[in-house]
C-alpha cells in the first residue's frame, strides 16, 4: 500500500471519530501527500481512493478546468492546471462533517503563477462525498459559506 492510500485510510477512519483535531490532522496529512503526488504526476493509489464513477467539479471561475471523471481525470486536470499555475496547494484549516458520507475541508488555496511567479491566495473549501470507503464526488468553492450550504444539502454539485 502506498503512502497516499495509507493516509486516505486514516482520513476514512477519522471521519467516524468524535476527535475533531484528529480529523483535521489526518485530512491535512492526506492533502499534503496528495499535493506532492499530483505535482509530480504520480497518480499511483488514486484508483484506490477515487471510485471509477468519481466526478469532481470546480466552482472556481478563474480556473478553467473541466469536470474530473474517474481517477484518471486527475491526469487531465494536471495538464489543464499547469497551463496557469506552476504549483497550487490546499491549506486545510477546518474539517466539517455532513450527511450521507459528506465532509468538507475549509482553508486557503495558495498558487504560484506559471509565468509570473506571483503568489495567489484565496479562501477555498472542498466538499467530498464518500461511498464504500472511496470518494465518489467532490466540489471546490472559493466561497466557504456556499460550500457549507452544499455540505448540508441533500446532494453535492
Amino acid at each position: 500500500m502506498n503512502e497516499l492510500v495509507r493516509r486516505w485510510e486514516a482520513v476514512a477512519a477519522a471521519l467516524d471519530s468524535d476527535d475533531k483535531d484528529a480529523r483535521l490532522r489526518t485530512v491535512q496529512s492526506w492533502i499534503e501527500e496528495w499535493d506532492g503526488r499530483f505535482w509530480s504526476s504520480d497518480f499511483s493509489g488514486f484508483e484506490r481512493i477515487y471510485a471509477s464513477d468519481f466526478v469532481g467539479h470546480t466552482r472556481i471561475p478563474m480556473i478553467g478546468t473541466s469536470s474530473i471523471h474517474g481517477p484518471q481525470g486527475f491526469v487531465k486536470m494536471r495538464e489543464e492546471v499547469s497551463e496557469a499555475a506552476s504549483r497550487f496547494w490546499f491549506d486545510v484549516r477546518e474539517v466539517r462533517l455532513g450527511p450521507e458520507g459528506r465532509f468538507a475541508g475549509i482553508g486557503r488555496l495558495k498558487a504560484r503563477g506559471r509565468y509570473s511567479g506571483l503568489m495567489l491566495q484565496a479562501p477555498l473549501a472542498v466538499v467530498w462525498r464518500v461511498r464504500d470507503g472511496m470518494l465518489v464526488e467532490a466540489a471546490a468553492y472559493l466561497n466557504p459559506r456556499r460550500a457549507v450550504r452544499e455540505l448540508e444539502a441533500v446532494a453535492v454539485g
